[in-house]
């Protein structure tokens, strides 16, 4: 997902005051063990640090913190 979608949410950071979510709603549909979710929540926090997502200039969110979302 790097060239996908990471590389253009570190410009758009530049530009913009940006929300990235970390999407861990939808992963419920295949039926997850769930003591792996706040694991895979984690990785993929990391994941966006390591790509260059600044949370100084962007906010990051977890998707089922804001239940608004599945409204």
């Amino acid at each position: 997902n790097y060239f996908g979608a990471l590389r253009n949410f570190i410009r758009m950071q530049d530009e913009n005051r940006c929300f990235f979510f970390i999407a861990d709603i939808h992963s419920l549909t295949t039926h997850p063990d769930p003591k792996d979710l706040h694991g895979n929540v984690k990785n993929v926090l990391v994941d966006y640090l390591a790509a260059g997502i600044d949370p100084g200039k962007s906010v990051i969110y977890i998707q089922s913190d804001v239940p608004e979302t599945i409204e």
